[in-house]
C-alpha cells in the first residue's frame, strides 16, 4: 500500500509541472486570453491559450508555444545548447538526466534521421526519416537575442516551425537563425485532467484488492 501511495503521490506531483511556464509566469498580472508578446508590448502573443499546457496553440507551429526566453544567445551555436535545455528543464520542473539534443543551423539541414526545410526564413517543416526513427518533444526557434520554446505533446514525427512570436529590437520578426530539438523516445507526460482519472483508478484497484484479502 505504501509503494502505491507514494506512486500516486508521484503523479499528483507531475501533473503540477505544466505550471511552469517561464516567462509567461513572470509576467506582471500576466492575462493569458489578452497576453502581449513580452518581446513587444504592443504585439499580440499568436494563438490559442491552453490551461492545460500553459502555453498558446497556433496554426504556423508544431505544439504549444510554452515559453519565451529573452535575451539569449547562446541557445543555438552548435555546442552551444545549455539554455535550451535550462529552458525545457523550468518548465518541466526537474533536472533530465537523459537526453539528445541537436542543432540545425539556420532551420535547414539534417542531422541524423531528423531534416529541418525551410519554407521562407519565417517558416519550415521538419521530419523525421523513416517516421519510426524518432519523434519530437520539445524545440526552440532563435531569432534575434530571443527564443521560443514549444512542448510538443503526443510527440510527433513531423510538423511545422514558425518564427511568429518573436520580435526583434527594430519591432520586426527576425528570420531564423537556429533550430535547436531534443527528440524523445519517452512516453508523454499526461494530462492533469488524465492523472486524475488515472489516481482514482489506482485507488479503486487498491480498494478491489484489499476487499479480495479480507
Amino acid at each position: 500500500m505504501k509503494k502505491l501511495l507514494t506512486l500516486i503521490s508521484v503523479f499528483i506531483f507531475m501533473s503540477a509541472l505544466n505550471a511552469n511556464a517561464l516567462i509567461f509566469n513572470s509576467i506582471t498580472d500576466f492575462n493569458p486570453s489578452t497576453a502581449t508578446n513580452p518581446l513587444n508590448n504592443s504585439t499580440p502573443i499568436t494563438g490559442t491559450w491552453s490551461d492545460a499546457y500553459f502555453g498558446y496553440t497556433g496554426d504556423s507551429w508544431s505544439g504549444y508555444l510554452v515559453g519565451i526566453v529573452l535575451g539569449n544567445t547562446n541557445t543555438g551555436a552548435p555546442g552551444e545548447e545549455d539554455a535550451f535545455v535550462a529552458a525545457v528543464q523550468e518548465y518541466l520542473g526537474y533536472a533530465l538526466t537523459d537526453y539528445t539534443v541537436e542543432t540545425i543551423s539556420n532551420g535547414s539541414g539534417t542531422s541524423g534521421t531528423f531534416t529541418s526545410t525551410k519554407v521562407d526564413s519565417h517558416n519550415g517543416t521538419w521530419a523525421f526519416d523513416p517516421p519510426n526513427s524518432g519523434a519530437l518533444g520539445f524545440y526552440a526557434v532563435k531569432g534575434a537575442q530571443e527564443f521560443t520554446l514549444y512542448f510538443v505533446d503526443p510527440a510527433q514525427s513531423s510538423g511545422i516551425w514558425s518564427t511568429a512570436n518573436l520580435i526583434n529590437n527594430g519591432g520586426n520578426e527576425p528570420a531564423i537563425s537556429h533550430l535547436t530539438i531534443m527528440p524523445t523516445t519517452a512516453a508523454p507526460v499526461p494530462e492533469p485532467a488524465t492523472l486524475l482519472l488515472l489516481g482514482s483508478g489506482l485507488l479503486g484497484a487498491a480498494g478491489f484488492r484489499k476487499k479480495i484479502k479480507k
